[in-house]
């Protein structure tokens, strides 16, 4: 593969001795790669070539249609996997259903924690670093800090402490390396420094089983400004009209030469297009085809931008298409409205030669304020990177993102760092090999891997729960208008549950970690394009009875499936949690919902001593309307009632089905 130092129309262009034989080309019409290892399962590349193409006889052949057929024909030798069980980390789980055509989420069960993270660090930045720590574990991520003189000053013996850690199977997914080069040493791939390869776990391949980033700073106030940005943009951005606004930059070059044979502006405007049919309401096209400059780049990030995409030439210090450098990072008054930057360019991350380009990005503060400036993350190369895997990898970082690739969708997109950059490198060595592995071993992510990015204003979080848990509570349910939001309690630094919420944007946490003392719990609800909330809640000790609604079940034309014209039984347990019996219990449930109507809606529970628990069987009914929409959730409140006493509330989260004709 070309590197992009060199300029593709200066090579003079050449047939190949293929034009000179009486043959189809290429002869196979498939081709599989060799195995590889991708965390969970063993994978294989599998090219298919649809054109064959007899420069003699000037015959084109032109396949339609074709049937591949995969045989097991003995013990693979190559990157082999044993698996252990069915579990699969959650973060994960959409990665392989995006990566893997045949992948069936059905035959493996996804843990409920998406990943814990490790935090190798140097001693004197590990004052700094507890911010960062601590808000990640109040959101939700276990995270633990490690002195890295205690593992050792060399690459290897960083690498064996990750291996080791990754080997203990309990989710760890995430690596955040805090110093530069000299503190926290790299290894070397193609003549630059090599991270990922602290991401490469299993097998001899190059498919990362964890998602690496780097805080490099030599300083305290260089590692203070990058967990300062990183905590803000996920825990206190409430507004922002610069979120859904982009920035685009690349030269005039590589037609003919780039992925998919695109120059590097046609390549550009495909990306602004997917981000505009996106959330995105402006993206600049900053080209070399329509002059654009330094100031272009400087106005538009000072307004403020989310995401910068760049492809074109660079140096250690610079952009060549608009000749951006340190010195006009430097500059910068984007005060918190820090874009995530994915750089195709050659040496714009070579940190182990001074400071290099990415490095300003991630180091920069504003010092009339001392404010952040300049980036959140940054993607950018240790070394001179080829012209076409890269764009490859860009293309499927905006696919991932935007859902607007061919096997991506609602449902299959990525919002954090490390799941767009790496996966994105991963669909480039699918298409690339072994070109594609070079750029991914010198490919860094310069920032927080584990950072969900935000391409939109954000908004509220609708969200209901319970005020108090009562000490000995099982567990506490969350129920929200979000999918895929990240729901934790903690404590300081005391990590103690957290969950994603399902379809219906429900999550029940569980609550065998907490304390058995009052005190005061935080919990932390966060999700993509969302403001994040963060309420106190307390724990107190179940004085006097405590009723609370365990679980439910249905009844439903002979299934527990809820669907359009139904009546409904519903049945539920009722625990008392607190250290008293409740007597004459009266249950009562109310809606107000045009698409239910309730039939029974009171209920006897009589006496529930203190610590039982009771089912009521079929203790109310109700009707669901023909015109129900599809995958529609819906709530009861109720309310349990002691004669002359005290009363508890609670709410039963429900969700009907109906047919879908397209």
């Amino acid at each position: 593969f070309i590197p992009r130092n060199i300029d593709p129309e200066s090579i003079p262009y050449q047939f190949s001795q293929s034009y000179d034989l009486n043959e189809f080309y290429p002869t196979n019409i498939e081709e599989t790669g060799t195995p590889y290892i991708l965390r969970d399962f063993r994978g294989m590349t599998v090219t298919v070539y649809p054109f064959s193409y007899n420069p003699q006889t000037e015959i084109l052949r032109v396949y339609h249609h074709l049937v591949l057929e995969m045989n097991n024909i003995g013990s693979g030798l190559v990157n082999t996997k044993i698996r252990q069980h069915n579990d699969i980390n959650g973060y994960f789980e959409n990665i392989y259903h995006n990566h893997f055509l045949n992948y069936e989420r059905n035959r493996y069960e996804s843990v409920d924690e998406h990943g814990r993270m490790i935090v190798i660090c140097y001693g004197s930045f590990m004052n700094a670093m507890e911010p960062y720590v601590q808000w990640k574990n109040q959101k939700g991520i276990r995270t633990d800090i490690y002195n890295v003189s205690q593992i050792g000053s060399n690459a290897n013996s960083i690498k064996n402490f990750i291996q080791s850690e990754y080997d203990l199977d309990d989710g760890l997914t995430f690596v955040q390396l805090v110093g530069d080069n000299a503190q926290i040493p790299t290894f070397s791939s193609g003549g630059g420094g090599s991270d990922p390869q602290y991401a490469l776990l299993e097998g001899t391949d190059s498919y990362p089983e964890i998602f690496v980033g780097r805080f490099s700073a030599e300083n305290v106030a260089q590692v203070e400004t990058q967990v300062d940005r990183t905590v803000h943009y996920e825990r206190d951005i409430v507004d922002g009209e610069w979120l859904h606004k982009g920035m685009g930059i690349a030269s005039a070059q590589g037609a003919g030469q780039g992925d998919n044979g695109e120059a590097d502006w046609e390549h550009m405007d495909i990306i602004r297009q997917n981000l505009m049919n996106f959330t995105y309401t402006e993206v600049d096209q900053i080209y070399d085809t329509n002059g654009g400059n330094a100031s272009d780049v400087a106005n538009g990030l000072n307004e403020g931008r989310s995401i910068v995409d760049y492809c074109g030439h660079g140096s250690n210090t610079s952009w060549s298409t608009t000749g951006f450098s340190n010195s006009h990072i430097a500059a910068l008054e984007n005060d918190y409205k820090l874009p995530f930057i994915n750089s195709v360019a050659c040496v714009n991350g070579n940190f182990t030669s001074g400071t290099c380009f990415a490095e300003a990005w991630m180091r920069a503060t504003n010092n009339s304020t001392g404010a952040p400036t300049g980036a959140i993350a940054t993607y950018m190369s240790t070394i001179n990177q080829s012209w076409a895997p890269p764009m490859r990898g860009q293309d499927e970082a905006i696919d991932l993102l935007t859902g607007s690739g061919p096997y991506n969708g609602e449902g299959n997109q990525k919002n954090t760092i490390g799941g767009l950059w790496y996966n994105g490198s991963c669909n480039m060595m699918d298409v690339y090999g072994s070109g594609g592995d070079d750029m991914f071993k010198t490919w860094h992510i310069f920032g927080d891997a584990s950072l969900q990015v935000r391409t939109d204003t954000p908004e509220a979080i609708t969200i209901d729960h319970l005020s108090t848990i009562l000490i000995g509570m099982a567990d506490f349910e969350v129920s929200t208008d979000v999918e895929d939001a990240l729901v934790c309690l903690s404590d300081g630094d005391d990590f103690f549950a957290s969950g994603y919420t399902d379809e219906s944007g429900n999550v029940t946490l569980d609550l065998t970690n907490l304390p058995d003392t009052p005190q005061d719990l935080t919990l932390t609800i966060s999700a993509f394009n969302k403001i994040t909330s963060v309420e106190t809640v307390e724990l107190i000790p179940p004085g006097g009875a405590y009723l609370v609604i365990e679980s439910v079940s249905v009844n439903s034309g002979g299934d527990d499936v809820i669907e359009f014209g139904e009546t409904v039984n519903l049945s539920v347990t009722i625990e008392n949690v607190g250290t008293e019996q409740a007597n004459n219990v009266d249950m009562i449930l109310n809606i107000d919902d045009q698409y239910i109507t309730l039939v029974d809606d009171a209920e006897n529970l009589g006496n529930i001593p203190a610590g039982d628990s009771q089912e009521f069987s079929n203790a109310f009914s109700f009707d669901v309307a023909n015109s129900v929409p599809n995958d529609y959730a819906f709530q009861f409140a109720a309310l349990m009632v002691e004669t002359y006493r005290d009363s508890w509330e609670g709410n039963i989260n429900l969700t009907a089905y109906a047919p879908v004709i397209s």
